[in-house]
């Protein structure tokens, strides 16, 4: 419906933020359009309108920052396929977008926790912290994760291998994982003495917990 469309776009236009967007420009964080609207107020304007499986995939497919985040409240969850799901995750380019899908959206699935783990076994940087990130919000939803052999020795070829925001996701996830009692040190016992910095520097960390 253009009429939608119209409103939705005079809302991010009416809150627009020159300075926020100007800042995550020079940051790297190139969009076709970026209004600068803060998260927080997305969330007001998706209280505005009917959830639609096909008005959120249009405002997903858009090269549009607020669009995107809004497509992750707008989508009807029980309407939205592990297939959908990994199709939307394969398009994430940054981390803020990936930490709204996690929250409003992929949570909320009864696959959440299967797709998490597939998440932390692929060879993209931006996947892998979608994973790892899912399970944080389902630690915060008091929704349980299986903390396996699995698990432990991807973590540890994700930490060789990652960057630094996947590593920062890592070890808050770890961390919050250890405070629950969930996982101990004796657990990632090999990790202390890894040839790894990364690796070594987690543990070394999480020790102080």
């Amino acid at each position: 419906d253009q009429n939608i469309l119209r409103e939705i776009k005079s809302s991010f236009r009416q809150t627009m933020n020159a300075d926020l967007s100007d800042g995550m420009r020079r940051n790297g964080l190139i969009y076709r359009m970026n209004f600068g609207v803060p998260s927080p107020r997305i969330k007001l304007i998706a209280e505005r309108f009917e959830q639609d499986a096909d008005l959120a995939t249009y405002l997903w497919n858009e090269d549009v920052r607020e669009s995107k985040m809004l497509a992750t409240y707008l989508y009807p969850a029980d309407k939205f396929t592990e297939e959908e799901a990994m199709k939307w995750c394969s398009d994430l380019k940054y981390t803020e977008i990936a930490d709204q899908l996690c929250k409003n959206l992929l949570v909320r699935q009864p696959y959440a926790t299967h797709l998490s783990k597939k998440l932390i076994d692929k060879d993209s940087n931006i996947l892998i912290y979608t994973g790892y990130r899912l399970m944080i919000q389902l630690l915060i939803d008091s929704q349980d994760i299986q903390i396996d052999t699995d698990f432990i020795n991807k973590s540890r070829f994700n930490a060789v291998n990652g960057v630094s925001y996947v590593n920062n996701v890592m070890l808050n996830l770890m961390q919050r994982l250890v405070e629950s009692g969930q996982l101990s040190l004796s657990d990632i016992e090999g990790w202390r003495d890894s040839d790894n910095h990364n690796v070594k520097n987690i543990y070394q960390l999480l020790s102080m917990y």
